[in-house]
């Protein structure tokens, strides 16, 4: 079972996925928040149980089918990012951030075009709550490269002068 997850292609899958997750849950948390944050500011007062129970609600309602959208992004995005990261003497925690961000600005602009207009994800729809969907890409595209670091002992020890 050990040597199935030591090969590349699939421990790459696996790192995708587990990269998705993470970006899905942060991002879902932070458009509650600002949704939130936004229904304070028109005087409804929400305690923090309340605070706390729109957000589970929200990760398992809207985390879900928002991670399938985020799948898709990152499968292209970290494809074109691996491409870039053999080509380029640039770290690659560095590619796969920026990655990660552009892949949900694309997902973003790419699914409002498609609804006609109207921002699907609500948290999303003002300028700081599309900066913290970003940086919850940036975030996905971060856990993606230290998954999938080649020499994980490098990161770690200094080198020896």
């Amino acid at each position: 079972m050990t040597r199935f997850f030591k090969k590349p292609f699939i421990w790459n899958r696996i790192a995708t996925l587990i990269a998705v997750a993470v970006t899905s849950i942060s991002a879902s948390i932070f458009s509650s928040q600002i949704i939130i944050a936004n229904l304070a500011n028109l005087g409804l007062n929400t305690p923090f149980a309340k605070r706390l129970s729109m957000t589970a609600y929200d990760l398992y309602h809207f985390a879900g089918l928002y991670s399938l959208f985020i799948l898709l992004a990152f499968m292209i995005a970290f494809q074109v990012a691996g491409f870039i990261s053999k080509k380029l003497d640039i770290s690659r925690a560095f590619i796969f951030v920026g990655a990660g961000f552009i892949a949900i600005f694309v997902m973003l602009f790419l699914m409002q075009r498609v609804f006609f207009g109207v921002p699907i994800v609500g948290g999303a729809r003002e300028g700081f709550g599309h900066i913290l969907q970003l940086v919850a890409g940036g975030l996905g595209g971060w856990v993606f490269a230290r998954l999938t670091r080649k020499n994980k002992i490098d990161d770690i020890t200094p080198p020896q002068t």
